[in-house]
């Protein structure tokens, strides 16, 4: 226990370390990158465009190798072992579970693909949302010389609550993914405990090999 305690944090650390790194070294480069851009590059794409790219995405990148790679490891090696235990315990057991699996990867892979086609909306809206009051603090006094604020505020409002939308859709989506993790986890569950319950009263396999 101690052993795997040490190594548990040793490498969420170091992986989350990483993480922070790699997102250090994007900024930089495009930081230095966008040195070198001239006028058409700035008039074609947006300063909310580019400051959304620069907080948003590379945030997320950090997310993905600090969480997900540590997600990605002690799931697959956990399940890859969790396998062949099963199965070296009871092998008619273990078969029992994998006509589930297909359906629960399908919905995660449905869920997943709305997650991202929601998550691209949300990077947009913010983009959106960012250069627009770029915009109107560059003008804000050409805004008050044609008394333009009431029609700002409007737009501003208008723009915040589409985007605050799409975020609160993709939270829905998120939790949507979430708790069908916590179905299938509770149907694998309650699979395993009644047919090995079913195996452990026929004699097929002992109780203790069930509890394991």
């Amino acid at each position: 226990m101690v052993v795997r305690y040490v190594a548990f944090n040793y490498g969420r650390r170091y992986v989350r370390e990483v993480g922070v790194e790699i997102a250090f070294n994007l900024r930089q480069r495009l930081y230095w990158h966008l040195e070198l851009m001239g006028p058409r590059f700035f008039s074609q794409f947006p300063t909310g465009d580019l400051m959304a790219r620069a907080i948003n995405d590379i945030a997320l990148i950090r997310q993905l190798i600090g969480m997900g790679t540590r997600l990605l490891f002690v799931l697959g090696f956990s399940g890859i072992i969790a396998f062949i235990f099963m199965f070296y315990q009871s092998a008619s057991l273990t078969l029992m579970l994998l006509p589930a699996l297909p359906v629960f990867a399908i919905i995660g892979w449905i869920l997943a693909k709305k997650i991202f086609n929601q998550s691209t909306l949300v990077q947009e809206g913010f983009s959106t949302l960012s250069a627009q009051v770029q915009e109107n603090l560059n003008g804000i006094r050409t805004i008050q010389t044609h008394a333009q604020e009431d029609r700002e505020i409007d737009r501003f409002e208008a723009t915040s609550d589409a985007y605050a939308r799409d975020y609160y859709k993709l939270m829905f989506l998120n939790s949507g993914l979430t708790s069908a993790m916590l179905i299938a986890t509770g149907f694998t569950t309650l699979l395993v405990v009644g047919y090995g319950g079913f195996q452990v009263i026929e004699g097929a396999i002992t109780l203790g090999t069930f509890t394991a």
